[in-house]
């Protein structure tokens, strides 16, 4: 009977450290597991934040272009406008820039 009762705490021994073994085994698998869907989770949300920046970034650079539009045609109106002056223009614009350095510097 003694033998019996040896024999049932040795079978239960043997049964508890399967259950730890298999614990451990488990828990090792859900670690490996919940690591690599943190790592998915971090890739994504990493994904979506560089996608949000490119979009700011494509949206600011359209709302300058739109913003620049206007100032380089008035720019380029300009420079039509002084490249087709009347020559006479041209040339009295000439003589007071002259006479401004001249009055400046002195009798040059």
């Amino acid at each position: 009977m003694a033998l019996d009762v040896l024999k049932d705490i040795k079978a239960a021994e043997q049964k508890a450290d399967g259950i730890i073994k298999n614990a451990q085994s488990e828990n090792k698998d859900i670690l490996k597991n919940a690591q690599l869907e943190a790592q998915e989770q971090y890739e994504n949300i990493l994904k979506e934040a560089k996608k949000k920046a490119e979009d700011i970034i494509n949206v600011a650079v359209m709302s300058g272009e739109k913003e620049s539009v206007p100032i380089l045609e008035a720019g380029n109106k300009e420079k039509e406008a002084i490249l087709n002056a009347p020559k006479d223009k041209f040339d009295d614009a000439v003589k007071i820039v002259i006479e401004r350095i001249v009055k400046i510097n002195g009798n040059s």
